[in-house]
């Protein structure tokens, strides 16, 4: 298997300062001012065929795509550490920092998706009354009463 040995989970972090879960690509990328063009073609390939990251090989458009994704992500994050680092971290946390929080949530979600493929885990965040991501609360909570425990929810 693949190891992500200090991949970090731009999803996350952006749920850790904003409480939103499940930001969007583009929401994130927004949120750390970081500008994305040149997607409009894609956007019309997937509108057309619904199985197109499934050919094999990748048409060049996709590859190009995906690698400017990736690229733009290692723009964001010094923003996004920075973003973590500003963040008034909660005196309950097992974690040293929000970023390391977020950096140990994101090798759990990265672990767990080789056995949930595309099922994520959410939990109920007491603290502010909202749905959170679990792996993040898991670094956040020492002791959870996770309704995933009792039935749970999982999200597509």
């Amino acid at each position: 298997g693949i190891n992500l040995a200090g991949a970090v989970d731009a999803q996350l972090a952006y749920e850790a300062v904003t409480g939103h879960i499940f930001g969007a690509f583009d929401e994130v990328l927004e949120w750390c001012a970081v500008a994305r063009a040149g997607k409009a073609r894609v956007h019309r390939m997937k509108d057309r065929e619904l199985d197109l990251w499934r050919q094999r090989p990748l048409p060049q458009a996709l590859l190009s795509y995906a690698s400017q994704d990736v690229a733009l992500l290692h723009a964001a994050v010094p923003l996004l550490k920075q973003k973590l680092n500003v963040l008034p971290w909660r005196s309950w946390s097992q974690a040293n920092s929000a970023f390391q929080a977020v950096l140990n949530a994101s090798q759990s979600r990265a672990a767990a998706a080789t056995t949930a493929g595309q099922h994520r885990s959410v939990t109920f965040d007491s603290h502010s009354c909202r749905l959170a991501s679990r792996e993040l609360m898991q670094e956040l909570v020492s002791e959870l009463a996770l309704l995933t425990e009792a039935g749970g929810l999982e999200v597509q």
